[in-house]
């Protein structure tokens, strides 16, 4: 059951209330390097992300901003720190919404004018806190937990005392209890949208598997509404990441593409195929199965357990529909067809 929480206009995209839960990635490039900042977001957008967070650590990297908007529809987050005028910037360069901390920008007359521009252009700020960023004597006499929640509600109060009210939280660490037992207490002691993660969670493979076991928890406690896999890596891994895990939370519809690991007996690249499978499918909302098989050993059986399926032979692409052959050919042609069925099935439900 999901807990009740504010609902928030970013963009064309709406989080809290009964909305589904968004996915984020940030850019990992200056929106001054603009030709890397456009392939990253199209990159992105391509891989199923709904919200988009970029660095804005000059002014004229908040400029930029404008320019960025005209090359995607995907919400655009600018995060900024330490200088009030950087936001005020972003905010009238279209961004949808500002991640910025109130208490690390000085005078608080600032504050209110970053607010006061938020109104006019009526996009949210997401405040919060995170582990690495508390100081040694805001955790000296007290837990982590009981340090980061009181800096969360020490940046809202800043933001509440200017009558703004469109907020979304965030408090992040890198230990998976501390980040499960602050989020469970921001969700109980505020009404606003939540945003989860771990902080440093680290390179794929481990990163994927720390923020699965901290985050899964408290989404099946409805607690939530967007969330990051902050990976040293890949941006498109953190998207696909995050939508595996909504799906296998059944928190979300989307297509599954189950692929084997391949063996000696393969005659075809399932790797690559999969890949492509996966990069097709990250945009439609259809629960549904697609297989990628190497081989006549698993491949019969993986078809029939699957909607849809894929499996080499040679030469020549085999493509199953719930267990029985519908046409072979070149990869390329059976990709093309597979994502017609799709598409096709997808608008056979008008629910979806």
């Amino acid at each position: 059951m999901k807990k009740e929480s504010k609902e928030l206009k970013i963009g064309k995209c709406t989080i809290g209330g009964n909305q589904a839960i968004a996915v984020q990635s940030m850019l990992t490039c200056d929106p001054l390097d603009i030709h890397e900042a456009i392939a990253q977001i199209k990159e992105l957008e391509t891989a199923g992300c709904d919200i988009v967070r970029v660095a804005v650590p000059s002014m004229e990297s908040a400029q930029k901003i404008a320019f960025l908007k005209t090359h995607t529809a995907l919400p655009l987050v600018a995060d900024i720190h330490f200088n009030a005028d950087l936001a005020i910037e972003a905010i009238r360069q279209g961004a949808d919404k500002i991640r910025l901390n109130p208490s690390n920008i000085r005078e608080e007359r600032k504050i209110q004018e970053v607010v006061t521009c938020a109104l006019d252009y009526k996009i949210p700020i997401r405040v919060g806190a995170n582990e690495g960023s508390l100081k040694s004597t805001e955790r000296s006499n007290k837990s982590v937990v009981a340090a980061l929640f009181e800096a969360v509600c020490r940046e809202v109060s800043l933001l509440e005392k200017y009558n703004f009210n469109d907020i979304v939280l965030s408090a992040k660490a890198s230990d998976i209890l501390i980040n499960q037992e602050i989020n469970r207490k921001l969700s109980s002691h505020f009404d606003y949208p939540i945003h989860l993660g771990l902080t440093e969670a680290g390179l794929p493979c481990q990163g994927i598997v720390k923020t699965t076991i901290g985050i899964s928890p408290l989404l099946l406690e409805g607690i939530g509404n967007t969330l990051r896999f902050s990976l040293t890596g890949s941006l498109v891994e953190e998207v696909y990441a995050a939508r595996a895990l909504l799906r296998y939370l059944g928190l979300e519809e989307s297509v599954e593409v189950i692929a084997c690991p391949t063996c000696g007996r393969c005659r075809w690249d399932v790797s690559s195929a999969a890949k492509r499978v996966m990069d097709a499918v990250s945009r439609i909302k259809l629960k549904a199965s697609v297989a990628v098989m190497g081989c006549e050993v698993n491949g019969p059986g993986e078809a029939s357990h699957a909607d849809f399926a894929l499996a080499g032979s040679g030469k020549q692409v085999l493509l199953f529909k719930h267990g029985q052959r519908m046409a072979s050919g070149k990869e390329e042609e059976m990709l093309k067809l597979l994502l017609e069925l799709l598409h096709h099935w997808q608008a056979e439900d008008p629910a979806r």
